[in-house]
């Protein structure tokens, strides 16, 4: 990557008085930064093997931070970035320069800017000076910003012993003080994570929960869907049934009023004629075809009936199970939206890992939905009465099992 920049620099123009030039062949063209981490190497590793490794994530951590450091002071131009072990304390390199040739090619040094910004082509004695206290100036505040948005986070203190000139003592206290709001920080992160962790499991498990149960809820409505679809074709087979059996029954009254009207026709001949007919057998074969047909049509409807009957029973007991299968889902629902009393456990998270538990095992354990609601309904009135109850009335404990209570 330096050898990128130094290519982009010859490859650059500059300008001076007023004219473009080539860069020097001497010029600065890049920036090399280097931050220290305040723990050695040999300390580091006397750490036991727990906190050592928290160190390390946070030694990952600073060096992220100073990373980020760079790319806000010198945007687009952070190339690459190096964390060594090969000295007394861990330490990271980072390379700030253009890999891009331009057409006017600027020094990027914070300080040299200053001096330049101030002292412009003043040459004199009193021009050097000026631009010397701007270019220390800004260095200055360079390093305040790196101190206030990350060393003093890793308990780095901004000036050495000598600067300040303090005792060993004083520079001691002064030590402590930073190390002080590392360790603070420290804490504060890992209880961060910890409770990060709890919320992250206790989501997770009412995540699972809730898709589970939308997705019960939801293979439930395909099936209510599937069985009203089913239901209406019944509906409308019994109708076309029942214009059969309509068509049916007038058949047979038809039969029957066609066979009285034959009754009616011989009745004239019931003297002679009828005896007449009597002695051949012919009023009695009459008679014997119209039972007979109506017999044959009287059986075809009560065959449709009963088959309609069946059907419409079917239906009754599909709509049955359909609010039954309503029924346990909102009860589950109305579970988990009772509060959580969490001072009988460490935490909320526990609170709501014990509910989910209690909630999958009620799941687990019902034969049907029917038993499953009326467990759930059980249930909810236990912890109903648990957040209504005082202390020292004599009421309360922990939830028993409703499927016992049954």
């Amino acid at each position: 990557m330096a050898e990128q920049v130094s290519i982009a620099a010859d490859a650059s123009t500059t300008l001076h008085g007023g004219k473009k030039r080539k860069v020097r062949a001497d010029a600065n063209t890049g920036i090399g930064l280097i931050a220290s981490y305040p723990l050695s190497v040999a300390d580091l590793d006397a750490l036991p093997d727990e906190q050592r490794q928290l160190r390390l994530a946070e030694i990952r951590e600073w060096a992220e931070d100073s990373i980020a450091f760079a790319q806000s002071e010198f945007p687009g131009r952070v190339q690459v970035a190096a964390l060594h072990w090969d000295e007394s304390h861990p330490h990271i390199h980072i390379l700030v320069g253009a890999t891009e040739p331009c057409n006017d090619f600027k020094q990027l040094h914070k300080g040299e800017l200053a001096r330049r910004a101030v002292q412009g082509n003043d040459r004199t004695g009193q021009g050097k000076k000026a631009g010397n206290d701007a270019y220390k100036a800004e260095m200055r505040r360079f390093q305040d910003r790196y101190h206030h948005e990350v060393a003093v986070h890793y308990g780095q203190a901004r000036i050495g012993p000598r600067r300040q000139r303090l005792t060993r003592a004083q520079w001691q206290r002064e030590q402590a003080k930073a190390e002080a709001l590392a360790n603070a920080k420290r804490q504060a992160d890992i209880v961060d994570r910890q409770a990060a962790k709890v919320l992250s499991d206790a989501q997770a498990q009412a995540t699972w929960l809730v898709e589970a149960t939308q997705e019960e809820a939801r293979l439930q409505t395909a099936r209510i869907a599937q069985e009203k679809e089913r239901a209406e074709k019944l509906h409308q087979q019994a109708q076309a049934d029942a214009l059969v059996a309509a068509q049916a029954r007038q058949t047979a009254e038809d039969a029957r009023v066609a066979a009285q009207a034959l009754v009616e026709k011989f009745k004239p001949y019931e003297s002679l004629g009828g005896r007449i007919l009597g002695f051949f057998g012919l009023k009695k074969l009459f008679e014997h075809r119209a039972e007979k047909r109506w017999r044959q049509k009287t059986k075809v409807l009560h065959a449709q009936i009963y088959r309609l009957t069946g059907e419409v029973s079917r239906v009754d007991a599909i709509n049955c199970e359909r609010e039954t299968a309503t029924r346990a889902l909102n009860a589950l629902k109305v579970a988990l939206q009772v509060p959580i009393d969490a001072q009988a456990f460490r935490s909320e998270g526990d609170a709501v890992r014990a509910r989910l538990d209690q909630l999958q095992q009620f799941m687990k354990a019902s034969s049907s939905d029917q038993v499953l609601a009326d467990v759930l309904d059980n249930y909810v009135i236990q912890l109903r009465l648990m957040a209504h109850t005082q202390p020292g009335n004599g009421v309360g404990g922990a939830v028993t099992d409703p499927a016992q209570s049954l």
